[in-house]
């Protein structure tokens, strides 16, 4: 085997453990409730523009009956509440609440506390480090698929 193919399985070695830690971590950061999860990322959409349940499911790459059922939990929770589209009356809009920006706020800094504590036990260079690779991969995993990749230096 040579040294880039030896080097990529343990990289989808480490890809694996990490997996196994997302589940962890995604409850220390939601504090074990999954719809905050949901919560957080209709809050990341409605950065830029108004959001649809067909921009849920895009975002999830779900289908438009489980993207509406999530809204409706988020909705019995009071996070959020839906209205109609201004201009067309079957695209449903997705509002947070004012109960639900309080939990995203609180979200937000218990998520903080957790990042405080991975940076003091990583240390400020392999913190920064583990920043920059992080969105290396983003920019990598945007590329159109089929395209070839060059090395980015930085």
């Amino acid at each position: 085997m040579n040294h880039t193919n030896q080097l990529a399985k343990e990289l989808l070695d480490s890809f694996v453990k990490l997996k196994h830690t997302e589940r962890k971590m995604n409850s220390l950061m939601a504090k074990s409730n999954p719809s905050v999860a949901y919560l957080l990322m209709i809050d990341h959409l409605a950065a830029t523009k108004e959001v649809t349940i067909k921009d849920i499911k895009d975002e999830m790459a779900a289908t438009h009956s489980a993207a509406t059922q999530i809204v409706n939990t988020l909705e019995q929770l009071g996070y959020v509440h839906k209205k109609s589209h201004e201009l067309d009356k079957r695209v449903v809009v997705v509002e947070i609440s004012e109960y639900g920006l309080e939990i995203i706020e609180e979200t937000r800094e218990h998520m903080n506390a957790h990042m405080v504590q991975l940076v003091s036990y990583l240390g400020e260079d392999d913190a920064k480090t583990l920043s920059r690779i992080i969105e290396k991969m983003i920019g990598f995993c945007e590329w159109p698929q089929g395209e070839e990749h060059e090395k980015k230096e930085k």
